[in-house]
């Protein structure tokens, strides 16, 4: 078997192969260099991006908030406005409404300002008795405190000064009494004058017929209006006290009357002497306009007897 020596020279290839390996490191640098320069522009670019994101989030914040703020400020400043008209309408209306009240409290206090005096001398006459008594009461202690002495006694300095005070309030209060009994029997004498020319200076030997005023109303009755209610109203003395006997007698009478109107005359000076006791009462004005309402719808009419006459 032939053996052949065969001598290879490697020098040239691993020359070779050290100028590719220096290529290589260029490239693997070159590589690594293009690699961070690409990380560092994305990292860049992601960091633009981010920043023109979050800006455009923030002016699109920014113009929707201003929109918001707008809109609620619009409808702030129309409600603002309609509030102010509501109050200027309410006060108004409260100035009305003030005004109403205050006339109203007049009018009112007007009517119970009289209903008060009304019924003051309404009281003032069921409670004549009790009043009457307090008067008298006052009278006696009130004489017995003012025409006493003011002192029990006095110094022998000022003893006839006091003397003469005393002295002239009892003149003072002599004065007033002889005053009072002046009047008092002027007045008797002014009235005897008047009652004079109306009353007999005579004796009635035996019993007579005497005429004594009394008044029929007949009204309509609350329950059944076909029906009429008759009251007999005689005269209000302390003289005449059978006020019953001749109230049942008008009554079992009535349907024998025969009726005529009042005549003119008659009726003008009642109707006369009604207008000036109405006046001159110090009656409520409610109540004095009513007695003159009734008083001119009501119908007069007197019995007239067998005799023709009234």
């Amino acid at each position: 078997m032939a053996n052949f020596n065969v001598t290879i020279d490697t020098q040239p290839m691993a020359q070779s192969i050290d100028t590719v390996n220096g290529h290589v490191e260029n490239v693997t640098g070159a590589v690594v260099a293009m690699q961070s320069a690409v990380v560092a522009e994305e990292l860049s670019a992601s960091r633009q991006i981010c920043s023109n994101v979050d800006n455009g989030f923030f002016i699109l914040m920014k113009s929707q908030l201003s929109q918001k703020i707008a809109s609620c400020s619009s409808i702030m400043s129309s409600k603002l406005m309609l509030m102010k008209k509501f109050r200027s309408d309410i006060l108004h209306i409260q100035v009305v409404m003030q005004e109403d009240y205050n006339r109203i409290c007049r009018r009112y206090h007007l009517q119970f300002i009289a209903l008060d005096k009304a019924l003051e001398a309404r009281i003032r006459e069921l409670d004549r008795a009790a009043m009457e008594i307090a008067a008298m009461q006052k009278r006696m202690f009130g004489k017995l405190r003012d025409d006493s002495s003011c002192t029990i006694c006095y110094d022998y300095d000022t003893q006839f000064a006091s003397e003469k005070s005393v002295t002239a309030k009892v003149k003072r209060k002599t004065e007033k009494a002889l005053d009072a009994m002046t009047c008092d029997v002027e007045e008797s004498i002014m009235y005897n004058r008047k009652v004079g020319h109306i009353l007999r200076n005579s004796i009635i030997p035996a019993k007579e017929e005497v005429y004594i005023p009394v008044v029929l109303a007949e009204t309509d009755s609350m329950y059944d209006t076909a029906n009429k209610v008759s009251s007999v109203y005689t005269a209000d003395t302390g003289i005449f006290s059978n006020a019953d006997e001749v109230s049942n007698q008008v009554q079992s009478s009535l349907p024998s009357f025969r009726w005529t109107p009042v005549a003119k005359e008659e009726h003008d000076q009642v109707q006369n002497a009604f207008m000036q006791r109405c006046s001159s009462s110090k009656i409520d004005d409610r109540v004095t306009k009513e007695m003159i309402r009734l008083f001119n719808e009501s119908s007069w009419a007197v019995p007239v007897s067998d005799g023709g006459s009234q």
